[in-house]
C-alpha cells in the first residue's frame, strides 16, 4: 500500500456539558485566536447562539508539533447532548492532533484555571487515500450477478455505452442500537474507488474511526486479504 494522502486526522475530546459556562467565552475565542493564529474565528452571533447540531469553529491556523510546523485546519467545539466535544483536525496525522490536543488542555488549565477532564474516551476520525497493487474484484466476485443486472438495465434505459458496474467498495459496521457504556459515539468503516482517478492507478479513499497509524494497519491487512 501506498499512502497519497491524509485528507483528515481529527481527534475528539469530550468534556463535561457546561465546561465552558465559568468561562469568559470571548476572551477564550481571541486568545485561542492567538495562541493558534487562526485566520478565522466564529461572529458575536455564532459563539452565543451557535447553529444546533453543528460545530461552532475556528479556521485555519498554525502551531509547531516536535519541531516542526502543522497547520490547524480547525478547532471545533459542539455540544451533542451528551457532552461538550472539543475537535484538532489536521491533514498530517492524529500524532499531531493529539500533541495540539494535548497542549491545548494543559494551555486551558494553565490559563483559565479549568480543569478539562475528559468524561468519554477520546474519539479519532482519518480520511486516507491510497494505492493498492491489488483490487477487491476478485473478492466481491460473488457480487457480480448483481452488478450484471444493474449493468443491463441501466443500458436498456437507452444508456448504452455505460461501462459494467464492478464491485468496488464496502463499509463495516456494529449494531448501533447496542447501548454502551460510555456510549459508542463512532460511526462506520468505509473503503471506496477515489471519485475521477482512472481505475487503472487503483487509487483508493477510506474513512475510519481510528488512529491514523492505526487505519494504515488495518489498510495493510486489507491488502494482504486481497
Amino acid at each position: 500500500m501506498k499512502l497519497i494522502a491524509v485528507a483528515r486526522a481529527q481527534t475528539i475530546y469530550s468534556l463535561p456539558l457546561s465546561f465552558f459556562v465559568t468561562v469568559p467565552i470571548f476572551d477564550l475565542v481571541e486568545a485561542l485566536r492567538d495562541r493558534y493564529h487562526f485566520r478565522q474565528i466564529p461572529t458575536g452571533a455564532e459563539i452565543l447562539n451557535p447553529p444546533l447540531n453543528q460545530s461552532t469553529s475556528l479556521i485555519w491556523g498554525k502551531t509547531e508539533v516536535a519541531g516542526h510546523p502543522v497547520t490547524v485546519e480547525s478547532i471545533q467545539i459542539q455540544n451533542t447532548g451528551i457532552a461538550t466535544n472539543v475537535s484538532v483536525v489536521t491533514r498530517t496525522s492524529t500524532d499531531d492532533t493529539d500533541a495540539i490536543m494535548a497542549d491545548l488542555v494543559e494551555w486551558v488549565r494553565s490559563a483559565f484555571s479549568l480543569n478539562a477532564k475528559p468524561v468519554l474516551p477520546t474519539n479519532y476520525l482519518s480520511q486516507l487515500e491510497f494505492e493498492l497493487d491489488h483490487t477487491p474484484r476478485e473478492r466481491l466476485s460473488f457480487m457480480k450477478p448483481m452488478c450484471d443486472m444493474i449493468t443491463k438495465f441501466i443500458r436498456g434505459y437507452g444508456f448504452t455505452a455505460c461501462p459494467e458496474y464492478e464491485p468496488m467498495a464496502f463499509s463495516l459496521y456494529f449494531d448501533s442500537s447496542v447501548l454502551t457504556n460510555p456510549p459508542t459515539l463512532v460511526g462506520s468503516f468505509s473503503f471506496d474507488r477515489r471519485n475521477a482517478v482512472p481505475w487503472d492507478e487503483n487509487r483508493f479513499y477510506s474513512q475510519a474511526w481510528l488512529k491514523t497509524k492505526d487505519h494504515i494497519a488495518v489498510l495493510t491487512e486489507l491488502e494482504k486479504l486481497l
